[in-house]
């Protein structure tokens, strides 16, 4: 009987627990509730990012997943991927039309990135070359280029619409590599991030894999030329060719008191378009190690750097 009782009590003790702690439950939300503060008005959707603005950077690598790339953009005052050279609001439908099919294609937004970024690296649009002999006719071969981004989809989704031409260094995979500075006029100034430097296993170009230049290589190219006679000796080409690479490297003497060879080559041919029996080619300047030696870093803007031959 006694022991009955007890566990009645026991019970009767839990069950006067449990309501003291469902009446502070309860007074802890209705104190809340009073307190609270309620904001009036519709939901609606979060305002649509600006797109970048010109001189803005990367501040990321663009991918490579999707065309135009995707990129975050920012200040410049930190590690960059690339420059803001242009901005074009409302070309997203452009960009997907093919234009392949068009003969001119100045007025698309790839167009107008292609002249903006060629400006913008210092360098005349379009590209008209001189004499065969003339330095000047010597293209420039760095990996720098221009390509075009555009907003993330989520963006797009709540109404984002515009391209942006970005001008970076691309690295040897494809994707763009970070650099300092800035690439404005960089052909004319000639302060070229090393990273942009060209490399190749071996010769003959275009058919041996261009490899980073921080590994053991056979041939930086420093320039190209096209549309010439194939009749051409390389020995004309020659002297032009130094005088680029000296520009390039920064060097004072680019053959490094014979360490180094300055070449003018000829790459490939092809027959005119106009004149199917008249053969043109396409001339490239190249620098190779001496005999028996391989570069193992780049020499492009090198100046009175140690010269990377081993």
């Amino acid at each position: 009987m006694r022991r009955t009782r007890d566990r009645n009590v026991a019970i009767d003790r839990r069950l006067a627990g449990i309501a003291v702690l469902v009446l502070a439950v309860v007074a802890a939300a209705v104190v809340g509730a009073r307190n609270a503060k309620y904001l009036t008005g519709l939901p609606g959707p979060a305002p649509v990012a600006d797109p970048p603005a010109v001189g803005d950077c990367l501040t990321s690598p663009m991918g490579q997943d999707v065309y135009p790339a995707v990129a975050s953009t920012g200040s410049c005052h930190g590690t960059r991927y690339g420059e803001v050279v242009a901005v074009m609001p409302h070309t997203l439908e452009q960009v997907a039309q093919d234009n392949n099919d068009s003969a001119d294609t100045s007025a698309t937004p790839e167009g107008r990135c292609i002249r903006k970024g060629l400006q913008f690296l210092g360098l005349s649009y379009p590209i008209v070359q001189g004499s065969a002999t003339d330095p000047a006719t010597w293209f420039p071969s760095t990996n720098l280029g221009s390509s075009l981004i555009q907003p993330n989809p989520l963006a797009q989704r709540f109404g984002a619409d515009w391209t942006a031409c970005v001008v970076a260094v691309y690295s040897n995979s494809g994707g763009t590599t970070r650099y300092s500075g800035t690439l404005g006029q960089v052909h004319i100034t000639r302060d070229y991030p090393q990273a942009a430097a060209i490399c190749w296993s071996d010769l003959p170009l275009n058919e041996t894999p261009v490899v980073p230049c921080r590994e053991p290589h056979g041939v930086e190219e420093f320039g190209n030329m096209w549309d010439v006679d194939s009749s051409t000796r390389p020995a004309d080409l020659h002297s032009g060719c130094l005088d680029l690479v000296k520009q390039m490297t920064g060097m004072d003497d680019p053959t490094a008191a014979g360490a180094l060879q300055v070449r003018a080559i000829q790459s490939y041919t092809y027959p005119a378009a106009d004149h199917q029996q008249t053969l043109l080619a396409g001339y490239s300047c190249i620098v190779q190690a001496a005999a028996g030696k391989q570069l193992t870093g780049p020499l492009l803007n090198l100046h009175d750097g140690p010269l990377p031959v081993r």
